[in-house]
């Protein structure tokens, strides 16, 4: 019997005399270890089949969810976002720890998947965290795992995504948020390859390439106590800085197309394409959420306008046009008409959040520290 079920027969035979009891008893145990390298057999067959099930639909997965390569999803042939792909391409072949910096909105989970599908680890998982949005226990055992028992609530065993990216690569975004008694076992993590599930006696080795990200300047946080120098010198291995999108303003319209085109092929509606007037109205804008910015503003033009006509400056949000009708109007030079505009921003924002300048500063995508000295600069007052 194997698994309950009737697996074959064994056929003793011996001429002369008749089989002894102890003959039976040998046969009987040797029947029950065919029976188990037998079932061990077809388990090990059902596993494989599964495996390569569960890798086909894994593949069609990232097919569905990411159609195109990270890589050729970044949009724009500015010389500022070439050297971006220049230095993922000189990055991703290595094992070194990456740490991207950039403002909120302008692609760093992209550029991560970047560097990992053009890694030898691309077969392998990608997984990715926000070390902002979670709290310090929970993201504790989001990295490391748990073992039953490890804490109330802990039913069973869990395994942290440094165990699903084994072999692959972690993405640790806003790893600047990470708690400060949480950052010794993330460097444990680097420096020796092992971690410690919630709970566990014993550490589990895994082969992961990190790769972390940071809107803040983390040399600052530093300074300031909040963030460990030894694990900002672990990260800070290979950086790469991704340009906000003012800094780019010349890949601006071929990102709002694409956009548009994604936004009408959602909505089941014609593509409406993008006038020139619209396209300066939008390079002449700030952007400071930057390129998710410009994609939630291309998904409200595509409805603004109608059906099969090309987005104009009037679909736009009206902050942008005028901000393209003052530039325009302006004889100022562009240097600084734009800081003028960053100025308004900044008070827009202030009056938003009440003058809050840790929610502002988190909200723009920049440090406390760097919103403090553009308030000074602007000479900004609280109302």
């Amino acid at each position: 019997m194997c698994s309950g079920q009737f697996a074959g027969a064994i056929r003793l035979s011996r001429a002369g005399a008749p089989f002894s009891a102890a003959d039976l008893e040998l046969s009987a145990v040797l029947a029950q270890q065919l029976s188990a390298v037998l079932s061990a057999h077809q388990l090990i067959k059902r596993l494989r089949e599964a495996e390569a099930r569960l890798q086909g639909e894994r593949d069609y997965l990232r097919r569905r969810l990411m159609p195109r390569p990270a890589l050729a999803n970044m949009l724009g042939a500015s010389p500022a976002l070439s050297e971006v792909k220049r230095q993922i391409q000189a990055a991703a072949p290595a094992r070194t720890t990456v740490l991207i910096e950039g403002e909120t909105g302008t692609g760093k989970e992209l550029c991560a998947r970047a560097i990992h599908e053009i890694s030898p680890r691309r077969s392998a998982a990608f997984a990715a965290v926000n070390c902002a949005s979670l709290a310090r226990g929970v993201l504790e055992s989001e990295l490391f795992g748990h073992v039953k028992g490890a804490f109330t609530g802990a039913h069973r065993e869990r395994e942290g995504l440094f165990a699903v990216a084994d072999g692959g690569t972690l993405f640790l975004d806003e790893v600047g948020e990470m708690p400060l008694d949480l950052q010794p076992k993330l460097l444990r993590a680097i420096e020796e390859g092992e971690v410690w599930p919630v709970g566990a006696n014993r550490p589990r080795r895994v082969d992961v390439r990190l790769v972390a990200a940071t809107n803040r300047d983390l040399e600052a946080e530093v300074r300031a106590g909040r963030f460990r120098r030894d694990l900002w010198y672990r990260l800070n291995v290979f950086l790469l800085r991704l340009p906000p999108l003012r800094e780019r303003r010349e890949d601006i319209p071929a990102l709002a197309r694409h956009f548009l085109e994604e936004a009408a092929t959602e909505q089941g509606r014609p593509h409406p394409g993008l006038s020139e007037p619209a396209a300066e109205a939008l390079r002449a804008w700030g952007w400071p959420g930057n390129v998710r910015e410009l994609k939630n503003e291309m998904e409200r033009a595509s409805l603004m306008a109608p059906p099969g006509v090309p987005v104009e400056p009037c679909h736009l949000s009206p902050h942008l046009t005028v901000a393209s009708e003052s530039v325009a109007a302006s004889e100022e030079t562009l240097e600084a008409a734009m800081a003028r505009l960053e100025g308004e921003v900044l008070k827009q924002a202030l009056r938003r959040h009440g003058f809050n300048r840790t929610h502002c500063a988190r909200a723009l995508g920049i440090s406390r520290q760097a919103l403090i000295a553009k308030i000074a600069r602007f000479h900004i007052r609280e109302e």
